[in-house]
């Protein structure tokens, strides 16, 4: 399912409409999280380049899933939730590349706080239930993983962050136009729709919190920045990581990271 910026007004009932559509798309992404599969090791070129949605397997009841596989799972299915935005299908190829391989792991970090928000959870961890981070030997990176599994769940737990507040706020940090290396035709299509999505969000926090709106948007702003931190933790724990097991396993999708 697509759907248009345009559709996006002030009133309330039109602004109901389109977050009950952004449910629908974040409801379809959780439902292959918990019951699929993805077979292969596309790159993120060619999951882009793919006309329709991705293609998922049904996962049997007793497949045990480890923590590479999660990843892999959890980053495709953000892909295939982005892929279902009509703007970003406006975008050529080369900047559909550089919006998923600059935002897919963002969405990961949030959406999973946000699981653990909505699960009255201190951390961040894999749906199962299991730690997101391979077992290292005793000790290493401790710190560093602590933060990433906590730090902010923490803080969006602090704001009490709802469902609609979350799926408003990833479309606003979804149309990024200063991402990287975008050419000036993205740039301007990003920049239209996230100026469209950031009054929906402002307008929400208005609805919901009167007088107090414009600080609560205020605030749901800033978990960006905790967010970008969050995923410079997580690299910096991976460069750890394969000091310690340089053979640790690589998928093609996560290459633009190192």
């Amino acid at each position: 399912m697509s759907f248009q910026s345009r559709d996006i007004q002030s009133d309330c009932d039109t602004l109901t409409k389109w977050i009950n559509n952004l449910k629908i798309l974040y409801t379809h992404r959780k439902r292959l999280i918990l019951n699929c599969r993805f077979d292969g090791d596309p790159t993120i070129e060619e999951l882009a380049a793919l006309p329709g949605p991705l293609v998922f397997q049904s996962r049997p009841k007793n497949h045990k899933m480890g923590t590479l596989e999660w990843g892999v799972l959890i980053a495709l299915s953000t892909i295939d939730y982005f892929k279902k935005f009509n703007f970003v299908n406006l975008l050529e190829l080369k900047d559909k590349v550089i919006l998923i391989q600059q935002s897919f792991s963002d969405f990961d970090t949030l959406s999973g706080s946000f699981k653990a928000v909505e699960s009255k959870k201190a951390e961040f961890l894999n749906p199962d239930g299991s730690d997101i981070f391979l077992k290292m030997e005793s000790g290493v990176c401790e710190v560093l993983e602590n933060n990433i599994r906590c730090k902010l769940v923490a803080r969006m737990s602090e704001l009490k962050i709802t469902l609609e507040e979350f799926l408003l706020l990833t479309a606003v940090f979804l149309c990024n136009p200063a991402l990287s290396d975008l050419s000036s035709s993205a740039k301007s299509i990003l920049s239209t729709h996230q100026r469209v999505y950031t009054s929906a969000l402002l307008h929400y926090c208005m609805m919901t919190h009167q007088q107090n709106g414009t600080t609560r948007f205020t605030d749901l702003l800033s978990l960006f920045h905790s967010v970008k931190i969050a995923h410079q933790e997580i690299r910096t724990h991976y460069y750890f990581c394969i000091i310690q097991k340089p053979n640790l396993p690589f998928r093609n999708m996560f290459a633009h990271e190192f």
